[in-house]
């Protein structure tokens, strides 16, 4: 067909009622030619088998969007809780969740096109990855020219992944961004390696910029492994910018907010500019650097903000630190009523 749509309002999708098998996913949709996918859940649950290719929902086209929305009811998978994948062509991905989506063994959400068009993951439910090894709360990835890729966090709801809570990755124009809610949080596994937020832009000459807009907490009541939120930039000829601002509490036993470019932009990150946070980081509560000599754009880090409310930083070693190999300027702005220890800027 051109076109498939599944909408199941009948009754909760299973592989079947008795004892879960391996190879057998809730829902499976596969469109080989270059139509669309449309799935929508409802308030329905949809469950799969244990292991391995136990899809809750799997969704693959060579070319058309992908668009999956579920509703309150919860998805389940052996591995990923919902697949989305778009192999080539101009269509985008979207997932909407609104029920909890959990995985036994792989990523909660896992959400990649390597075509040019978009990747959204919008969450409105909690998301638990599983402990299959690597396996994030949401993976969004978009290679090959791909549009914007962003995971939103839309609700007051937990995404935990046993390596990183959200992990959103980009070679294309369109660049990264991820939005977290007031009231949120964003969970990862102990250890080195395993971070709350994770933005990659790995693209050179026209790719795009690296934006968190982290409202919600990371780490909260179990600090993240490593890295609260890693924002970046890897490609020494990408000439975007890179922004991080948190305005939630942040528990990571490594560096708190690490915001960096080796390419040809700005750096910027903002904390607690907009509410009352505390941060409990590892070695750096915040890291801001460019390491490309040729860069004359500025590294700017802005703590709290001028009216009442409160922002404390600690951490082991520096409270932020802010650096350029370029040829642009540094600047550390501290608002009222801002706490750092040690007080090193």
């Amino acid at each position: 067909n051109a076109h498939g749509e599944i909408d199941n309002a009948a009754g909760d999708l299973g592989p079947n009622f008795g004892t879960l098998q391996n190879n057998e996913s809730g829902l499976w949709a596969q469109q080989t030619g270059t139509g669309d996918i449309v799935i929508n859940t409802y308030g329905l649950s949809i469950g799969a088998g244990n292991g391995t290719l136990d899809y809750g929902i799997y969704a693959r086209t060579f070319g058309g969007n992908i668009g999956i929305v579920t509703g309150t009811g919860a998805v389940n998978g052996g591995d990923d809780g919902i697949h989305a994948q778009l192999t080539g062509g101009s269509g985008n991905v979207v997932v909407t969740t609104g029920g909890n989506v959990t995985s036994l063994t792989s990523d909660g959400v896992d959400a990649t096109s390597t075509g040019t068009g978009t990747v959204t993951v919008n969450v409105g439910g909690n998301i638990t990855a599983g402990d299959g090894g690597g396996d994030d709360g949401v993976f969004a990835s978009g290679t090959g020219g791909t549009g914007l890729v962003k995971a939103n966090v839309t609700a007051v709801v937990t995404v935990s992944g046993t390596d990183d809570g959200i992990d959103v990755t980009s070679s294309g124009p369109g660049g990264v961004e991820v939005d977290t809610v007031a009231g949120s949080n964003i969970l990862a596994g102990a250890g080195a390696g395993n971070d709350g937020i994770v933005a990659t832009e790995t693209g050179g000459v026209g790719a795009g910029g690296v934006l968190v807009a982290a409202a919600g907490n990371t780490g909260d009541g179990t600090p993240v492994g490593d890295i609260g939120i890693d924002a970046a930039i890897t490609n020494v000829l990408n000439t975007s910018d890179v922004t991080a601002t948190g305005n939630g509490n942040i528990s990571s036993a490594g560096n708190g907010i690490d915001a960096s470019t080796v390419g040809l932009g700005f750096v910027t990150v903002n904390y607690g500019t907009a509410a009352n946070v505390t941060m409990v980081a590892g070695p750096i509560g915040i890291n801001a650097n460019i390491n490309n000599g040729l860069n004359s754009d500025a590294v700017q880090v802005f703590v709290g903000d001028l009216t009442g409310q409160t922002t404390s930083i600690t951490a082991t070693t520096e409270g932020v630190h802010a650096e350029t190999t370029g040829t642009g300027f540094v600047t550390t702005t501290l608002g009222n009523n801002v706490t750092i220890d040690p007080d090193d800027y």
